[in-house]
């Protein structure tokens, strides 16, 4: 999905849990369940300006995503 030309995706994976033994070194780990994280990737070249105006636009840019994501979230369409 793109932002004002962020590249931004939100991909689903699968982790495993583990617990560490007694001797603190080995760790246990649970194969039988998988638990869901999510990868949040958000990028942009900016190529013009001083750090100062690169950083007003960053937070432009931030507020537009983050008012894309709460609409998309109303929307329930959370597939990006």
């Amino acid at each position: 999905m793109k932002i004002n030309d962020m590249n931004l995706s939100i991909k689903q994976s699968y982790y495993n849990k583990s617990t560490v033994e007694e001797d603190g070194i080995t760790h246990d780990i649970n194969t039988n369940k998988k638990y869901p994280l999510y990868i949040f990737e958000l990028s942009k070249i900016y190529l013009d300006g001083t750090r100062k105006e690169t950083v007003n636009k960053i937070i432009n840019d931030l507020e537009q995503v983050v008012s894309k994501l709460k609409q998309i979230k109303e929307h329930n369409e959370l597939e990006l």
